[in-house]
């Protein structure tokens, strides 16, 4: 991992949103070379998801929200389940 994927990784942290077209431009790097790093740091586990952040108090009618993380021990990676409940 060089200083351009931590750029890659900080700008994904920062707004997971940024098209791959945005983040090349924002790095200074062609668009297929922004592609094979993002598919190499999620190929080797770097990656393992893309979020929302939920505002719950914008959630009208809703009595429960849970977040469960757990490891895939087949994948050494986590999987994530999320439950939301209507009143």
């Amino acid at each position: 991992m060089d200083n351009t994927d931590i750029s890659v990784l900080e700008l994904l942290v920062s707004d997971a949103r940024h098209t791959d077209e945005e983040l090349a431009v924002m790095l200074g790097i062609p668009l297929a070379e922004l592609r094979e790093r993002k598919e190499k740091l999620e190929k080797d586990g770097v990656i393992i998801g893309y979020s929302a952040v939920v505002n719950t108090e914008k959630l009208v009618g809703m009595t429960a929200i849970a977040d469960y993380r757990y490891p895939d021990k087949n994948t050494q990676t986590y999987q994530k389940t999320s439950v939301f409940e209507k009143k």
